[in-house]
């Protein structure tokens, strides 16, 4: 009898552990891929630990957490819905995929659900001598909806797909001189990219130069570097008009700025119309009515400004799924928030879209930043650094902090406190491509913080390595 009892109890543990999971379903979806090169031969979990791949939220008030998960596992799901989907053909190459991230989580605030995914894969060229790394692919997005469950599967095919299109873009000549792999060493390798050849002759201006100081009226006048400044510029801190209270609280302590020239009469007004500007070290766009400043990224830059409103948002999800070929397009509730998001700027057009998002290019790398005060600093004695909310660290003059960032798709919130005259933040996306340098100073003729060249920025910290040997 409690044989029976415990074979019970085992059985009815064992139907509970199932009810505490939610398994996609990929049998209704679709992959598109234009200009398909590649048939994948197998799909493997290069994920670290046995983590779900995310969590969704049931009961009268979403507090009852479900695992997101595959009934047959990661690998052969996904293999057999993308060799169904995208058959063999004689010309393909043959590749194995490996999943090192996959996320689909979703959460909801007064009745709104929002529904989040990002996927990262390794692909691996199959040759006659083992397995060679090709390139890393990615993508992320997300949707608002009453009901956003429904959309998981929908994102993972749609990621899928913008991830096999990268491939058309590899440069299959260069894997042989990748070192070949066998199968089973796939999931644990930690492959190394090739560096980019450097294409400084195609590169516009502004990418090779240090920005001119002046206004610039249009996208043309900022790539060539050739900002108008017939007139003086000065900047002018502004109290920003946010739309929401979520808005002022993430917004807090963050500077806001807007250029002044002066005109004939010496009377000092607010350009109208114009791009952006650059006051000599930094570069500003104008978003939404307001400036924010742009972070280099590679060979684009992003920004961090004001949400849309989800209307306006949607048109330009929209317009870019278009051009993309894709058709399915979620909804979103008619929610206006002003919370910072990060903008790309597309350096075709000009124009500011969503980052990242399923076109933007970017490399699902940790990025490092490295913060840190002159020997000769003037200021307080020690500062604090503060990163999305928790303390990094404490600088005093002649040390810097090193602080990883391995979140992708995560703003990068900054904060210096120095106890007594309050505290300043920033947000931005820091640059996976090359480190990032900002170099702290409480000097009167020179800002609180600026971020400087990499080049700098290392002979810099070498210089504060030496003196404290």
């Amino acid at each position: 009898m409690k044989q029976l009892v415990l074979s019970l109890l085992l059985v009815a543990a064992s139907l509970g552990a199932r009810a505490q999971e939610y398994y996609i379903d990929l049998g209704r979806q679709r992959l598109e891929v234009p200009g398909r090169t590649v048939a994948v031969e197998q799909v493997l979990d290069g994920r670290q630990g046995d983590l779900p791949l995310g969590y969704l939220y049931r009961g009268p008030n979403n507090n009852r957490p479900l695992a997101v998960a595959f009934r047959k596992g990661l690998g052969p799901e996904l293999t057999a819905f993308i060799q169904y989907q995208l058959p063999a053909r004689p010309t393909d190459y043959p590749l194995v995929l490996c999943v090192r991230q996959l996320q689909l989580d979703e959460e909801h605030t007064l009745g709104v659900g929002s529904a989040t995914a990002y996927l990262n894969l390794d692909a691996y060229q199959h040759l006659p001598d083992g397995y060679h790394f090709v390139q890393s692919i990615a993508s992320h997005t997300s949707a608002q909806a009453p009901q956003v469950t429904r959309l998981h599967a929908g994102h993972l095919a749609l990621m899928l797909s913008y991830c096999l299109e990268q491939l058309s873009r590899a440069d299959w000549a260069a894997v042989p001189a990748q070192p070949a792999r066998t199968l089973a060493q796939l999931p644990a390798d930690v492959p190394v990219a090739r560096p980019r050849r450097p294409l400084v002759a195609r590169q516009p201006a502004i990418l090779r130069e240090q920005p001119r100081r002046g206004i610039y009226r249009n996208f043309v006048q900022f790539l060539a570097n050739q900002p108008d400044n017939r007139r003086a510029l000065r900047l002018d801190t502004v109290q920003p008009f946010l739309r929401s209270f979520l808005a002022l609280q993430q917004w807090q302590r963050v500077p806001w700025v807007r250029p002044l020239v002066a005109d004939s009469l010496g009377h000092w007004t607010e350009p109208a119309g114009i791009w952006g500007f650059s006051d000599g070290q930094s570069v500003f766009v104008q978003h939404d009515q307001h400036f924010f400043p742009l972070h280099r990224q590679g060979a684009f830059f992003t920004t961090v400004g004001t949400a849309l409103p989800a209307e306006q948002a949607q048109r330009m999800q929209a317009a870019a799924r278009a051009r993309a070929g894709y058709t399915t397009i979620p909804k979103t509730p008619p929610i206006v928030t002003d919370v910072p998001v990060c903008y790309a700027v597309d350096m075709q057009s000009g124009e500011l879209a969503p980052y990242p998002d399923l076109r933007a290019p970017t490399r699902p790398d940790t990025a490092y930043v490295y913060v840190y005060r002159p020997a000769q600093a003037a200021g307080p004695a020690q500062v604090q650094v503060w990163l999305n909310g928790k303390l990094a660290g404490a600088l005093r003059p002649g040390q810097y902090l090193e602080l990883p960032w391995p979140y992708y798709a995560l703003l990068f919130s900054l904060c210096l406190t120095d106890g007594a005259s309050g505290s300043a933040c920033q947000h931005l996306m820091p640059d996976t491509a090359q480190p990032n340098f900002l170099r702290v100073s409480f000097s009167p003729e020179a800002p609180l913080w600026q971020w400087v060249p990499p080049a700098q920025g290392l002979a810099d910290l070498d210089e504060l390595d030496s003196l404290r040997k």
